[in-house]
């Protein structure tokens, strides 16, 4: 922001800028007169229709003057000048509710804003103005305590006879904020403000307004379509007024905002809940409590709230400590834990005097001043939602729960003796009494104590339990559902590294009996594990160890060089372990040495041919079988053998250079010397260039350099490109200056011819793309003839079989990474089937397809073999369904999966055997089990038809919700927590059936 504006206003020190509009700027500034602090609103000059908003400005500047109240910033001056049209306001540093909400507020915080700013706006409708557009960002605060309604730009007279300054249907407002006679253009009184209140109330009780939508427009219809939400339950006593304050209709709204202020005060101070949640300090009186919510109490205006007068330094009624807030916006905080206010103090009367007289009267006084006092408290005291006749009863029973939750004897059993049991009990007597909800969360908060203490000590079904017992209390307490994943979490890692352990030793016994491979061998078990826990580290060392033995022979073959004998040592453990990464690991070390090999034997049959074509002095010609492009394809494998041959062929060059000057040829032996250079440049070759420049004219030396780039361009196979670097257009321009040179001549006739030799030898060289590139260009340079066609017809089926063979490599590589994977996934798999049996009917024969088709098999077969849990058998039956429909049905595979299924159900069986108890359920006098749940697994237990108790369940070892059901439609519910090789017994009690009834019941 710039610190000062362009311009002085007369009396005011501008300071800094505060903010920018659409419509004005605002400084801060001090009043040099009074020496304080002011905000200075400039309106602005640059803008369209200045005029108009101009008006309007000023309307809203008289509109603040006419409105001296608390709640409302004061106008100190209005100036219109050459200068500057200006409003100085009150200067407010305590921020924007907006800014307040984004922090939170407690619950009464927020009845107290919405208190004093429907004061605020009583106090405007009764001149006659209304605000228009409440929203939090135009209601800022004095200080922490006070808030002030702001920005009255498009407040208006009530009085039709005022000067309207927005068109007729123009929609003024906040969306979100707007009543829907603004936004039907429609005119607006007070009720307007009201609606806008009641969307700002919403607001602050949760924390989101209660119309929203993608759009404006979204928003706007949905004031005038949509229903008022329900508030969340905690704040369920608000809702009366909400739906009244927020009534489509004007008609159904509060008539003014002194009559919604009444309705909230009542709400108040006869909901006992509510009330005790609302008073946060012990040390003050109701009446004080009350004016600190904005309300007033006094005798002629009881049910109004507090307007005029000095900013007040009253206290609002912040919480005193985290756990007792009520806070807004917060729906999972318990409102029934804020703090008690306590009884008033009531003064003392004194009698004072010798008068007996006189004394007499002030006694008089002073016990009617009493009785009024105690009526007072009696009216606005802190009710209990409680029998008095039973209070102290259940008083005595909380003392015996708080005992009990110290001494840690918190649930049953023993049944009675216990703080939960008694606890419900309470609670069907005065489930609505503050010391009740109070030892509620107490209970809670121990009980998630209790489960995180049993969690750290590995004690799984107790902490679970625990639990279980807290959400019965506390169903929606956020804190017990991840308390209660990270219990999960911590059981399902303690059993899976058990698992590890025992598979871990029945591998070692595998091995030690010689059983590497195979069903039931070391190596599927170590898999197995693998599949539990894949990063643990003594794991990962027992299968490298495993792995490193089983591949030992194939490595010491690739390190001794005898590539093929590795090769077929691997191809024999293929099946076994043809899709483990370390088996993948070392294919890719052979084939990678295998390459290695092969460039070597490259690199050695192009240097026997360059030999070849040295000894029968064929450099550069001719075409497809010359020195030079035999240099140029081993650069291309190794450029060390490459230099070291082009030394070689370039002293070459030099010793026939040197022979052919010795014959008087000086012509041709520059272009030789020439050619030597570009091969490897060479100072005994720069300086023969010399000699012989010296012996020749300017034209021969520049025929005789044409002619040995024309000789490096066919060397290069730049026949016919690129423009002004190949051999072609340097023919040409040699026979420009020489027609008759015969070698040139020679060169030009046997162009096509060498061209299309030059092609076919990339093309052996499985260059492709340059041999096919190649023969197009002497295609298009000579179209009559024949060869070339016949010759691209040739190199594009050969380009065609060398891509279809790389995306056949591509296809099965994917199909192998596929095969590979653990754990194998579904999708990949099936695309790999469709892979594979596509390849296989291009070609019945393809070896590499029916490999990749047999590691898919492997696949299902080791995933089937390391399975740890019939669930994981699920994925497999269905990979397996997918193979059949593509491929037919697998016996030897189709029989492993039904071997590990076999194997898993008796390791369930005996694991149930290790670690279930009995359940015996009673329902007394007598009863039938409605439903059985297991909490950690979510799931329902299967009842046999019988279900009249007693009733015995064999169950894993956990924690089970139990519902009974009476013949009388009662119903009791009760937690049972099972445990290995032991007996619960879990009962509910109900009333008894007499002797008629039983039989009426019966149907007898």
């Amino acid at each position: 922001m710039s610190s000062t504006p362009a311009f002085n206003i007369p009396g005011y020190e501008l300071i800094r800028e505060l903010g920018v509009g659409g419509m004005a700027t605002v400084h801060l500034a001090i009043q040099s007169s009074l020496d304080r602090k002011v905000a200075i609103k400039v309106m602005r000059r640059n803008i369209d229709d200045a005029d108009k908003f101009e008006r309007r400005f000023l309307v809203e500047g008289r509109t603040l003057a006419k409105l001296p109240h608390r709640n409302i910033v004061a106008v100190y001056d209005i100036v219109k000048s050459d200068a500057a049209t200006y409003i100085s306001m009150e200067y407010l540093e305590g921020g924007t509710l907006h800014e307040k909400m984004r922090d939170g507020l407690s619950l009464a915080e927020a009845v107290a804003i919405v208190v004093q700013i429907a004061g605020a706006l009583q106090f405007a409708h009764d001149h006659s103005i209304v605000h228009r557009d409440l929203k939090p960002a135009n209601i800022m605060f004095r200080d922490e305590l006070t808030p002030v309604l702001t920005d009255f730009g498009i407040a208006r007279q009530q009085d039709a006879s005022q000067t309207r300054l927005t068109q007729t249907g123009m929609l003024v407002g906040t969306p979100t904020y707007m009543s829907p006679e603004q936004i039907n253009a429609l005119e607006v009184d007070g009720r307007s403000d009201l609606y806008s209140l009641g969307v700002m109330f919403y607001e602050l009780l949760t924390g989101h307004p209660p119309f929203q939508g993608e759009t404006p427009i979204a928003v706007l219809m949905a004031h005038l379509t949509n229903p008022p939400p329900p508030l969340p339950q905690q704040f369920a006593e608000f809702q009366p007024i909400l739906d009244r304050m927020l009534a489509k209709g004007r008609d159904d709204r509060y008539g003014n905002l002194k009559e919604f202020t009444k309705a909230l005060k009542a709400i108040v101070v006869n909901n006992d809940r509510l009330w005790e949640r609302l008073q946060a300090d012990p040390n003050q009186s109701s009446s004080e409590q009350l004016r600190a919510l904005g309300f007033s109490v006094s005798s002629s205006t009881a049910l109004e709230p507090v307007q005029h007068g000095a900013p007040s330094k009253r206290q609002l009624p912040y919480p005193q400590h985290s756990v007792a807030a009520t806070q807004v916006a917060r729906p999972n905080v318990d409102s029934a834990a804020a703090t008690q206010i306590s009884s008033p103090v009531l003064p003392s009367a004194r009698v004072s005097g010798s008068h007996s007289g006189r004394g007499l009267w002030i006694g008089i006084v002073s016990v009617v001043m009493l009785i009024v006092a105690l009526a007072g408290w009696w009216a606005l005291r802190p009710h209990e939602d409680i029998d008095p006749r039973i209070r102290g009863e259940i008083d005595a029973r909380l003392v015996v729960i708080d005992r009990y939750i110290g001494d840690q004897k918190l649930t049953p059993p023993p049944i009675g003796d216990n703080a939960l049991d008694l606890l419900q009990a309470v609670q069907q007597r005065a489930p609505n009494y503050s010391g009740t909800t109070q030892r509620t969360l107490a209970l809670v908060t121990a009980l998630k104590t209790e489960a995180q203490r049993r969690k750290d000590r590995g004690e799984y079904i107790d902490a679970e339990a625990a639990l279980g017992f807290a959400s019965s209390l506390a169903p929606d307490d956020a804190a017990i559902t991840t308390l209660r994943a990270g219990i999960a979490d911590a059981r399902t890692r303690s059993e899976q590294a058990a698992k590890v352990k025992e598979l871990l030793a029945k591998a070692d016994e595998a091995s030690a009996a010689g059983r590497d491979l195979g069903a039931d061998s070391a190596y599927a078990l170590l898999r197995q594990a693998a599949q539990l826990a894949p990063a643990d580290p003594v794991l990962g060392a027992a299968q490298q160890k495993l792995l490193t033995r089983l591949l030992a022979s194939s490595r010491a073959a690739l390190l001794a060089g005898d590539i093929s004998t590795a090769q077929s040592r691997l191809d024999a453990l293929a099946a076994a372990l043809g899709n483990d990464p370390e088996w993948r690991k070392l294919r890719d070390e052979i084939a990678a040495a295998r390459n290695l090999a092969d460039r070597a034997a490259r690199v050695a049959a192009i240097q026997a041919q360059f030999d070849t074509q040295l000894r029968a002095r064929r450099y550069a010609e001719p075409a497809g079988d010359n020195a030079l492009e035999s240099l140029s394809a081993l650069r291309l494998l190794d450029t060390s053998a490459a230099n070291a041959l082009g030394a070689t062929l370039a002293n070459a060059l030099l010793a026939d250079a040197r022979a052919l000057l010795g014959r008087g040829d000086a012509p041709a032996a520059l272009t030789t010397v020439e050619l030597a250079l570009r091969v490897q440049p060479d100072a005994a070759a720069v300086a023969f260039k010399t000699e012989v420049e010296g012996k020749l004219s300017a034209d021969q030396r520049r025929v005789a350099g044409m002619l040995g780039q024309v000789q490096q361009a066919l060397a290069e196979h730049r026949y016919f490109a690129p423009a002004g670097q190949n051999a072609t257009e340097l023919l040409d321009q040699l026979l420009r200056l020489d027609p008759s040179h015969g070698e040139a001549l020679r060169l030009r006739d046997g162009l096509m011819t060498g061209a299309l030799d030059a092609a076919r030898a990339l093309a052996q060289a499985d260059r492709i793309d340059d041999a096919l590139a190649l023969a197009n260009q002497v295609r298009q340079r000579y179209p009559t003839d024949r060869n070339a066609p016949a010759l691209v017809e040739q190199l594009l089926r050969q380009q065609s079989a060398a891509t279809a063979a790389t995306q056949r490599a591509t296809v099965l590589d994917r199909v192998l990474a596929a095969a590979a994977q653990r754990p194998l996934d579904a999708k990949s798999f099936k695309t790999s089937l469709i892979d594979v049996a596509a390849l296989l009917k291009n070609n019945p024969a393809d070896i590499d397809a029916a490999t990749a088709r047999q590691r898919l098999l492997d696949a299902l077969r080791e995933s089937a073999d390391s399975a740890t849990a019939l669930s994981d058998l699920g994925g497999v039956d269905a990979m397996l369904d997918d193979y059949r429909r593509s491929f037919g049905e697998d016996l030897p595979v189709a029989a492993t999966v039904a071997a590990a299924r076999t194997r898993l159900e008796q390791e369930e069986r005996v694991r149930l055997a290790a670690t279930a108890g009995d359940l015996v359920l009673l329902a007394l006098p007598w009863g039938e089990v409605e439903s059985v749940t297991d909490l950690q697994r979510k799931s329902t237990v299967p009842l046999p038809v019988d279900r009249v108790t007693p009733l015995r369940l064999h169950l894993p070892a956990g924690v089970y919700r139990v519902s009974f059901k009476h013949p009388s439609g009662a119903r009791s519910s009760t937690q049972a927590t099972v445990k290995a090789k032991t007996e619960t017994v879990s009962s509910a009690a109900f009333a008894a059936l007499d002797a008629k009834e039983y039989l009426r019941r019966a149907g007898l």
